[in-house]
């Protein structure tokens, strides 16, 4: 009786370890032979634990190559997912992936260790990734070749984005607007496209510049949207490059105005319109230094008549599309927009008609209350 039983629990062990085996093959993880140093001071990496890490490199390093299917040690679907979309945020120049994947776990057991496979969708082929990375990288070349050796990291951030702004058109339904292909190439897409740009030719300068998102007002609510933190000098301010293009009614009024408001701007200012995803750790940007209008004499404590008529008359005398004024607080914007519409807008029209002889003389206004901040635009023709 005991020999019997003995055989009988022999035969259950033998028949457990058979079927062990079965039901999915052993993990092979993706090799990861890239030097982890591109890893580096790359923001949402350097969110992730350890063991998040490792698989922020095998997925990273599965991109690269292209693989369909990317076995990674085992972390939960929604996980791989997320950290799949950590990649491609920060990294631009990984274009043809546009960050969606369907992800698989596989369990552990007593024989074998439990993984997980992501299938990442990759949105051109081989060949069509290798044609459009050599015109990214012929564009990005005379890009950045046209930058003043010079200049100094301000400078650089400076021009470049006063660089996607006049070559950049926001059109929503443009192709590829998700990736740099749209903004570098195409010259057309949607803020996805314009901060990746951003990131991408700053970091080729060996500027930091990182991806991020969250929402933003605008006049119909509230929509998701992207921009940049940028490390400039030792600190770090916000870039909105898709929000320095102004446009009135849908029609883009003057295109060689730039707005300044989002370049290398603080938290208080940027979160007067924007709210970051939850989620993450994010860099006090909290210095005002170079706030441009600060910089520029174009930030007004008062709302002196004679002061914001002097100064159109002398942006009128200059040409300038814009003349713009930021005032510190709610209070004086008030003030100051209520004397800009009722009386000193038309007095510069007259002043522009009479420095340059036109018969008809055409400006507009843009009202930004949530930024303290008024803009007249002048047509000189």
């Amino acid at each position: 009786m005991k020999k019997k039983q003995y055989c009988r629990i022999l035969m259950i062990i033998v028949m457990a370890f058979l079927f062990a085996g079965c039901g999915k093959k052993e993990a092979e993880y993706v090799e990861v032979n890239v030097d982890c140093s591109v890893f580096d001071d790359k923001f949402y990496y350097e969110q992730l634990s350890e063991e998040e890490k490792k698989v922020y490199g095998e997925i990273y390093q599965g991109i690269q190559n292209g693989d369909d299917s990317i076995c990674i040690h085992d972390i939960a679907p929604e996980k791989a997912n997320k950290i799949l979309e950590n990649v491609i945020y920060d990294f631009p120049e990984i274009f043809w992936a546009d960050g969606s994947a369907s992800s698989t776990q596989y369990g552990e057991s007593m024989f074998e260790q439990g993984y997980t496979v992501i299938q990442p969708e990759y949105v051109y082929s081989q060949e069509e990734r290798d044609a459009k990375n050599a015109q990214i990288e012929a564009q990005a070349a005379e890009i950045l070749s046209s930058i003043p050796e010079e200049y100094g990291e301000y400078e650089k951030i400076k021009w470049i984005y006063e660089y996607l702004i006049g070559h950049i058109e926001y059109v929503e339904d443009a192709e590829d607007n998700q990736n740099i292909y749209s903004a570098l190439v195409n010259g057309a897409s949607v803020c996805a496209g314009y901060a990746k740009a951003n990131q991408y030719l700053l970091n080729q300068l060996g500027i930091y510049c990182t991806y991020v998102t969250g929402t933003a007002q605008n006049e119909d609510g509230t929509d998701t949207h992207a921009w940049n933190i940028v490390r400039c000098n030792g600190k770090y301010y916000y870039v909105d490059v898709t929000w320095a293009d102004p446009i009135i009614e849908g029609e883009q009024v003057v295109e060689s105005a730039v707005l300044y408001d989002y370049l290398c701007c603080s938290e208080k200012e940027l979160l007067k319109t924007h709210t970051l995803d939850e989620g993450y750790t994010y860099f006090a940007c909290d210095s005002e230094d170079l706030n441009y209008y600060r910089m520029h004499q174009m930030y007004y404590e008062t709302a002196d008549e004679q002061t914001m008529m002097e100064a159109m008359t002398a942006s009128i005398d200059r040409g300038d599309p814009v003349t713009i004024f930021k005032f510190a607080d709610a209070d004086l914007y008030e003030e100051g927009r209520n004397r800009i519409i009722n009386d000193l807008a038309e007095e510069g029209a007259i002043y522009l008609g009479s420095q340059y002889n036109l018969w008809e003389v055409r400006y507009f206004y843009e009202e930004y209350s949530l930024l303290n901040k008024m803009v007249v635009y002048w047509n000189y023709e």
